[in-house]
């Protein structure tokens, strides 16, 4: 499955802030790196791969890291084989950090991870 990147901004419901996509490069098996999960916020979210697609698991994130009150400024959805089963199912993840905005050198490659997706953001230019 090779799912588009939804070019596309968030607004935080308050419209005071925005997120943006972090362009990842392809293939999308991007995880965050040690540095970027020491600002890990909130809880990390799981869901059924059935249940989603890239997109709308990525937005699906987004909104949780939008509607807490856990300072979150970034947030990965990324897919990966269910530990253990060696059926070839996977699962969804989503992960939320804190502080500064992210770009794709926060990020590291995993072979096993598939559909990452991330929000951050808006930098000041």
């Amino acid at each position: 499955m090779k799912p588009a990147l939804v070019v596309s901004t968030v607004f935080i419901a308050t419209g005071l802030a925005e997120f943006v996509p972090v362009n990842f490069t392809t293939p999308l098996n991007w995880l965050a790196s040690q540095d970027l999960r020491n600002r890990t916020t909130c809880e990390d979210l799981r869901a059924p791969y059935k249940n989603f697609t890239a997109e709308t698991w990525a937005a699906h994130v987004l909104k949780v890291c939008q509607s807490t009150n856990c300072g979150c400024t970034s947030a990965l959805g990324f897919s990966m084989p269910l530990q253990f089963r060696g059926s070839g199912d996977r699962e969804w993840h989503g992960q939320m950090f804190s502080g500064n905005s992210t770009t794709e050198k926060d990020y590291v490659r995993e072979p096993v991870i598939q559909d990452s997706i991330a929000y951050t953001l808006r930098q000041d230019k």
